[in-house]
């Protein structure tokens, strides 16, 4: 399992942060299957997540907002918070 933390400051209501990757884990880099982070503070947003073991990952973080946000789905991304990772 790895885990994913990055210090984000929200400051829209109901924005949400979320990773989106080349493995399906990650989505597929379709920010409709990314991986939402959660937060308690508002300032540190995290996820651990299961990847494959020996295959290199690219990721990046984005902000988005949730057309729906007690559906989780139909995400409207607003803007890539980080440059491509690699893991």
């Amino acid at each position: 399992l790895t885990e994913f933390r990055i210090a984000f400051e929200r400051t829209i209501p109901l924005s949400v942060f979320a990773i989106c990757g080349s493995c399906s884990a990650l989505g597929s880099w379709n920010p409709q299957a990314a991986v939402v982070l959660q937060t308690d503070d508002c300032e540190l947003w995290k996820a651990t997540i299961e990847l494959p073991r020996g295959v290199p990952v690219k990721y990046r973080y984005f902000k988005g907002y949730f057309l729906e946000p007690k559906v989780y789905t139909d995400v409207l991304l607003w803007v890539w918070m980080s440059k491509l990772r690699v893991s």
